[in-house]
């Protein structure tokens, strides 16, 4: 490895600034899925506040350590992911949209927590965010496919929607864990 990228690394490293907003948004995403009527805070708000602890969380570890100035792209990209996100919440939009696609509410209301990490992640030239994106899309996508279908027993209901939903932003959050760990040891070197 080049010298420049073994400095990036350790910066981004230090900065937590992959693990960090893919443990938050992985967890917040994964909360809206599990229990979308008993969240306290309608998701149009909650995926982006997401954001907004993102750059709380890359604030703090940067005036605690000196690392990481230059973090406020989080707070923008939080006002992008709201806008984005009422958009979609919107009637204007839902009398945008062909009649097939105005059913599919989870995807519309999911899909700007992936635009978020994809936007963070091309500002970053991070490959593990924008791939995490493309994971969040593609499982809400295949919760829309599949969404008429369930896995049922007697005594229990999993709507194929929720649970392919819930494992793409669980595979974010475990990802994110693992970066974390990854980059405590990097920054513990």
């Amino acid at each position: 490895m080049s010298e420049a990228t073994v400095l990036q690394e350790r910066v981004r490293a230090d900065r937590h600034a992959t693990s960090y907003p893919l443990i938050v948004i992985g967890a917040v995403g994964f909360h809206y899925v599990s229990a979308p009527f008993s969240a306290p805070v309608s998701v149009v708000y909650g995926i982006p506040l997401a954001f907004v602890v993102v750059w709380g969380l890359q604030w703090r570890n940067e005036r605690r350590t000196g690392v990481g100035s230059g973090n406020d792209e989080a707070l923008l990209v939080a006002f992008g992911v709201f806008m984005l996100a009422s958009l979609f919440a919107s009637t204007t939009w839902l009398t945008l949209m062909p009649m097939r696609f105005e059913d599919n509410v989870a995807f519309w209301s999911l899909v700007p927590a992936a635009a978020g990490l994809a936007a963070i992640g091309q500002r970053q030239r991070n490959r593990a965010l924008v791939a995490s994106a493309g994971v969040i899309v593609v499982g809400c996508a295949l919760g829309e496919v599949f969404g008429d279908g369930s896995w049922a027993t007697d005594w229990w209901y999993v709507p194929y929607r929720d649970l392919i939903n819930q494992l793409a932003f669980l595979a974010v959050t475990v990802g994110g864990v693992i970066i974390y760990r990854r980059e405590r040891a990097i920054s513990e070197s």
